[in-house]
């Protein structure tokens, strides 16, 4: 507040509402949910579940069908303040690229995640060394495993090889390894012999 003079001489004080209401204290926020998550394999137990509840969630959500689709709905739902909470980290993805992206995205959104058997949090020291963890590691994971060929591809070799193609060049066009392609003419050679 400001002291100023009026035409009388007399002070008197300047109210802004503005500079009042920056004066005060914030408001402070409730906290955001803690929601809880049960992975596929956990999703049966009651135990986990009481656990869940011990802790504090309000919400539960189950895996219902594989590895995924009710993790993602929850981390597309969350907002700043809320927090996930599992049991254990093995009950988020698997593999280390995808824990990283989940990560991400729970920063991404300002929530934060709590693993009850780990005594770990995304929130604070420990925090910042499990996210520079994740992050490592998925760098150094490959980006995907290369896919098993199929039925149609090993049929493919065996007329090629049949054909009168060389192995080197059934393996590079067909894009398997040399030892799998030994393997398919190895296992074909009796076949076509009892014919």
């Amino acid at each position: 507040m400001s002291r100023s003079t009026f035409a009388t001489g007399r002070p008197f004080e300047l109210r802004s509402p503005l500079r009042d209401a920056a004066a005060r204290e914030p408001v402070p926020t409730p906290p955001g949910l803690l929601i809880g998550y049960l992975p596929l394999a956990a999703a049966g137990a009651p135990a986990a579940e009481l656990a869940l509840r011990q802790a504090g969630c309000e919400v539960i959500r189950r895996e219902s069908a594989g590895e995924g689709p009710v993790l993602a709905a929850l981390v597309a739902f969350l907002t700043r303040g809320d927090r996930l909470v599992t049991l254990n980290i093995r009950c988020l993805p698997s593999n280390y690229g995808g824990l990283h992206r989940l990560l991400r995205d729970l920063d991404a959104c300002g929530a934060t995640a709590t693993f009850l058997d780990n005594a770990l949090s995304t929130d604070g020291e420990a925090g910042q060394f499990l996210r520079a963890a994740a992050r490592a590691v998925a760098e150094l994971q490959p980006a995907r495993r290369p896919s098993r060929p199929t039925a149609a591809t090993r049929t493919r070799a065996l007329a090629m090889a049949a054909a009168g193609a060389r192995p080197g060049e059934i393996a590079r066009t067909l894009k398997v390894s040399r030892m799998t392609l030994w393997r398919w003419l190895r296992t074909a050679q009796p076949a076509c012999a009892a014919e």
